[in-house]
């Protein structure tokens, strides 16, 4: 161990001495320190280890120190602020090496304590700082380039909280080495005397080392904050927020690490405001369970990469310095060919056959000569083609390996690629030594070599294609699980399954090529790919429950697949994440989940396509040094999987194969699969299946019931006795200009101690903090923070006589006048005002307690005036608020908020109990909770559709992908959007659910035809009613009757305009009255119509025509503009000879004239 330190004492040094520099604020140093980080740690570990033979008690805090730092370094991207929080944790752990001077754990100091009793408590202190700050930075880095900046300030706090009990804990460590070393306690205080001090002034010079650390970028981006008023009024104003995003240089997809969302402003403010809301500490907790999940994961695959590598170590030492090759078949290949450190892979994969082939030739020449020699003796076991160097250890003693020649089939050119990527790991086009063997031993007990090949030749891509058809199943169960959910899950739902992560899925399907059904012909490589799948799955299995499914970083997930390509993993990991899915979307139809739940599906899916776009751009930087076409290249890379992906992902609606998909032959699902419920199953049928869902898979409790309100007096109960005048509750608003704040009623309960008060308030929105001081003279400050970050701070008095809080005074430039008064919340909407009570005070009181106490009885009663009171409270503030908020987020339809109405709802917030109000707000939110969303704007109103979507498919791009959409306000409207030009006669699609891209693959097909079909069918029957007309008989009249189409919903006859269903199989018919209505169809209707189908409008009968785009329309006012000029030139010339002769006849004249004067 001292020959350790001293040979790498510039390093443990360099680490020792961070926490100096940052109090110096040494930038460069702590700069070049970042830049060693890996190298330096790995030494610290190396050295740690060794330490802890020593010192066995020091292992929890270094393994704690091992994990957080091995799961870092795994990280493709750090950040420099983690990274020097992380020099710190490094700084810590070099003073234990201080403990290399000491042989004995078991020595006992000056008073009588041993070295491992007096460590062994700081050790699991340690330990428990380490994980936590690991687990702190671990939500840092998840967070967007915004999401960081906008809460800069907090989460710097934190982390530099962190860097403090480091220092501290360092000082814990010497002063108790001092201690046990006899330096004498008195020395040992007065010099950690002087380093408290220090560590006073530690947690500022870090958030000051920070700033140093900015990046220009972040630097800007915070300036822009500051000038627009804060983070809180960036994101409430779109222009300005579009503004920060630009600034930011993040796209709008990329602000959601989850993937979540639409890509657009709105997902973009609603993940930004939640992150505003979002408690760091809270935040901070929830994720320590996951991170202690990853720290158990990693433990164990260090403890057997350690063992992995322990066992072949000795069997390469005992093989004798120069074989490094470990199967006994590959080393006798590679002697053969004379083979140094590394080969061509091609050369490699030939070279198997040619050597496996003369084997076999030989053998099967031993063995008829043996048997023409002495019968049917058996050959020699030195013979056996497949003898490992590493003994079989599943096979019994004595036993002979199978015969495994039929694997030699799959060992030709045609199967080349595959064998190529499952042995050129690093896709460099060269088998290394440590391929080749990693290659040979990676591969199950019981398998030969040769049977090994055979599986990556043939048999993973039959794997694969086993996978690609299951999860196509999943996903088409899935899509049809959307229009079942509960109505409070259905936005969600249809997000997750709209979103970038469900299309990267499809298209990684489509992209990859499937492997011919005939490969399950042969019934031994089917046993070996059944074999692979059972073992890979349940290791898969046990390494996704220990993470409860939640892969919510690359990091993550090297955790499950370890280093190996992505693509060995990425069919069977997303089937086994979908199927947990689908799960979760079957619970989606019994429970209303908390809103994250999709997001973290949503999540796990986008790490898996992270790390795919990672291998991809190692292999476009492979393909691009060797100038190959990349996208011709990945065609033959994984069966084309990565192919269609590359260079850049877009919708493409049109070619999604979700709903079309049909099963493979040699592929399909078994018969006892669980994919229920199905369109078919009766309701008792659906009711059991979902009834076998167990909740617990959730990541959050199902919230079927309202959570939040009526909470505040269980989280603050009023105190049972008073210790202090200004102790307890208190009730009272905040005033701007004399005029009621839209924060309303205010209730607060204060506890005093000392000089500080602590408590909590709540208003209509939801539960506040609340921290303050009080002095002697009864100057109270009360700072009031809401969860977005707004905060008041509110300075005033405290009366003992009239026992009120009363002041002006505010922040962010605004003037807030307050007074909080013992008026208890329930009562507070009666109390007189200051004017009522200066003009009669008696009258003032009287009329004050006369309606509280009335109220009060009418309550205690459940008399009817109360409740029909409380009744219409209740739907007037539910009704106005959603309103409200349909303005306010800009969605349809949407009726604007008039000064009555504000004033109405002002008041509400006012009057109401901030209990009732909360829960009221909340009711409010759950109702737009469960309207319908599209991730459409409406090209006429701007606003975000919800509810009834209505789209153009004339006005439609080939791929399905843009269009002019419209809300059911704008149905009549004609708007443009880039070279589209809509036309009322347009043929129109409407929904009252959200069509995903699989299903639109088909509809808009669909609808067209459907259109043109009913279009010629009402031109036919109006020309045979035009026929039939005056005419009379029974015949004429069936077909008169026949020719009328009636709506299935009044059985009228329906005219233009009206709306045909794109689901029904015989043509059904609505007309503009009964869908306005929204109407079923009739009882006794034979039709299987519903409202969830969509409709196609029948605007008129004329046929459809081309679209209408503004370069159409340019081209045809060109033509006319040309015609014209044509028309007006042969005008001209006809003008011209028509002149020509008038000259010539008139010419004529005057010589007929001037002869006959003569």
């Amino acid at each position: 161990l001292n020959a350790f330190y001293t040979a790498n004492s510039t390093a443990i040094n360099s680490a020792g001495s961070a926490l100096a520099s940052a109090a110096n604020l040494d930038v460069k140093s702590i700069e070049n320190t970042i830049t060693t980080f890996a190298e330096t740690s790995a030494v610290l570990m190396k050295g740690l280890d060794a330490l802890g033979q020593l010192h066995p008690f020091v292992g929890v805090a270094v393994m704690a120190f091992k994990l957080v730092i091995t799961l870092d370094i795994t990280r493709r991207q750090n950040n420099k602020k983690v990274l020097a929080v992380k020099i710190q944790m490094q700084d810590l752990m070099t003073i234990l090496f201080q403990l290399r001077h000491i042989r004995d754990p078991e020595e006992k100091g000056p008073d009588g304590t041993t070295l491992k009793d007096r460590m062994s408590g700081l050790m699991e202190s340690i330990a428990k700082d380490i994980t936590a700050c690991g687990s702190a930075c671990d939500v840092y880095m998840k967070k967007s380039f915004l999401a960081k900046t906008i809460k800069s300030k907090i989460y710097e706090s934190r982390l530099a909280g962190y860097v403090t009990n480091f220092a501290n804990d360092k000082k814990e460590i010497g002063f108790a080495l001092k201690v046990h070393t006899a330096l004498g306690v008195d020395a040992a205080n007065k010099k950690l005397d002087g380093q408290d001090e220090h560590l006073k002034n530690i947690e500022g010079k870090i958030e000051a080392l920070f700033r140093k650390l900015d990046t220009p970028r972040e630097r800007e981006v915070q300036k822009f904050i500051d000038e627009k008023g804060g983070a809180k009024a960036c994101v409430d104003n779109e222009a300005t927020l579009q503004e920060l995003v630009l600034k930011s240089g993040e796209s709008l997809a990329d602000m959601d690490p989850t993937h979540s969302g639409n890509g657009d402003l709105v997902s973009a403010k609603k993940m930004l405001n939640r992150e505003l809301a979002e408690d760091v500490d809270d935040a901070f907790k929830r994720n320590m369970k996951l991170f202690d999940r990853k720290m158990e994961m990693q433990s164990k695959q260090m403890a057997d990469a350690i063992s992995w590598t322990g066992e072949h170590i000795i069997s390469v030492l005992s093989g004798g310095a120069h074989e490094k090759i470990l199967d006994a078949d590959l080393q006798a290949i590679w002697k053969e060919q004379g083979w140094k450190g590394s080969v061509k892979a091609r050369h490699f994969v030939l070279a198997l056959n040619d050597y496996y082939t003369e084997k076999f030739t030989v053998i099967d020449t031993a063995v008829a000569i043996a048997e023409s020699d002495a019968g049917s003796a058996p050959p020699s076991p030195l013979m056996s083609p497949t003898s490992p160097a590493v003994a079989d250890p599943d096979l019994p003693a004595g036993a002979k390996p199978e015969d495994d020649r039929w694997a030699l089939a799959y060992i030709n050119v045609a199967h080349l690629q595959p064998i190529l990527e499952a042995v050129d790991d690093d896709g460099t086009g060269f088998v290394s030594i440590k391929e080749a063997n990693e290659f040979a031993l990676s591969r199950p007990k019981g398998w030969s070599l040769l049977s090994w090949v055979a599986f990556w030749a043939a048999g993973w891509h039959a794997s694969v294609t086993w996978y690609k058809n299951r999860i196509y199943n999943l996903l088409s169960a899935m899509m049809r699980l959307t229009q079942r959910v509960k109505a409070g899950n259905v936005q969600a739902a249809d997000t997750y399954f709209a979103g970038p992560a469900i299309q990267r899925v499809e298209l990684l399907l489509r992209s990859t090529r499937s492997a011919p059904g005939k490969v399950y012909d042969d019934a031994r490589l089917t046993r070996m790919v059944d074999a692979f799948q059972e073992t890979e799955e349940k290791k898969l299995l046990a390494q996704l429950e220990g993470l409860a499914y939640e892969l919510d970083d690359t990091a993550t997930l090297r955790l499950v697949t370890g280093p190996r390509r992505i693509e060995r993993y990425v069919y069977p990991l997303i089937f086994r994440l979908l199927k947990r899915h689908f799960d979760i979307m079957r619970l989606a139809c019994v429970h209303v989940f908390h809103e994250t739940e999709f997001e973290v599906m949503s999540g796990s899916l986008a790490t898996i396509f992270k790390a795919v776009d990672e291998r991809t751009a190692n292999l476009e930087a492979i393909f691009k040094s060797t100038a190959m076409n990349v996208k011709e290249h990945l065609g033959h890379v994984a069966f084309g999987m990565f192919q269609l992906a590359y260079g850049g992902h877009q919708r493409d609606p049109k070619n999604n194969t979700i709903y079309t998909f049909d099963e493979e032959d040699g592929f399909e699902t078994d018969e006892d699969e669980d994919l229920g419920p199905d369109s078919d199953d009766d309701e008792a049928s659906t009711k059991a299946i979902l009834a076998r869902m167990d909740p617990n898979i959730l990541h959050h409790k199902p919230e079927n019931e309202p959570s939040g309100a009526y909470t505040f007096e269980k989280l603050h109960p009023p105190p049972a006795a008073r210790a202090d005048p200004i102790d307890g509750a208190w009730t009272g608003q905040l005033l701007v200009d004399g005029e009621s704040f839209d924060e309303g009623a205010i209730s607060l309960m204060l506890t005093r101690m000392g000089d500080k008060l602590a408590g909590g308030a709540e208003n209509w929105a939801e539960l506040l903090s609340v921290a303050g001081t009080v002095d002697e003279g009864h100057k109270v400050v009360i700072t009031i923070d809401w969860s977005d970050g707004y905060g008041v701070v509110c300075t005033g008095k405290y009366d003992p006589e009239t026992d009120t809080i009363t002041a002006s005074n505010g922040s962010y430039e605004e003037i807030f006048s307050f007074t909080f008064r013992r008026t208890p919340a329930a009562a507070f909407r009666f109390r007189y005002t200051d004017a009522e009570f200066a003009k009669n005070r008696a009258r003032a009181r009287w009329g004050f307690a006369i309606a509280a106490t009335i109220d009060q009885v009418q309550q205690m009663r459940f008399s009817w005036p109360y409740l029909k009171k409380r009744f219409a409270e209740r739907k007037n503030f539910i009704e106005l608020t959603k309103r409200q908020t349909i303005v306010e987020r800009k969605l349809t339809p949407w009726t604007p908020m008039s000064s009555k109405d504000l004033t109405q709802l002002q008041t509400l917030k006012d009057a109401l109990h901030p209990s009732d109000a909360q829960f009221y707000n909340s009711l409010a939110l759950f109702q737009l909770q469960k309207v319908v969303t599209y991730g459409r704007k409406c090209n006429s109103c701007e606003h975000h559709i919800t509810d009834v979507w209505l789209f153009c498919i004339q006005c439609m791009d080939d791929q399905f992908c843009e269009c002019i959409d419209l809300c059911s306000e704008c149905l009549d409207q004609t708007p443009t959007k880039d070279t589209f030009v809509h036309v009322r006669s347009h043929v129109l699609i409407k929904t009252f659910r959200r069509i995903h891209d699989g299903d639109l693959a088909w509809i808009v097909p669909e609808a067209r035809r459907v259109a043109t079909r009913v279009k010629k069918a009402i031109e036919d029957a109006t020309s045979l009613l035009s026929r039939l007309e005056g005419k009379k008989g029974s015949g004429h009249s069936k077909k008169r009757k026949a020719a009328v189409k009636l709506c299935c919903c009044c059985g009228k006859p329906v005219s233009c305009p009206f709306w045909v269903c794109i689901y029904c199989v015989e043509d059904t018919y609505i007309c503009v009255e009964c869908d306005t209505k929204r109407l079923k169809p009739l009882p006794n209707n034979e039709d299987s119509h519903t409202l969830s189908h969509s409709l196609v409008e029948i605007f008129n009968s004329k046929p459809i025509s081309e679209p209408l785009t503004t370069n159409s329309k340019l081209a045809e006012l060109e033509s006319k503009v040309l015609s014209l000029d044509s028309r007006m030139a042969a005008l001209e010339e006809k003008l011209e000879t028509r002149f020509t002769s008038l000259d010539t006849v008139l010419q004529g004249i005057g010589e007929k004239l001037s002869a006959s004067t003569s």
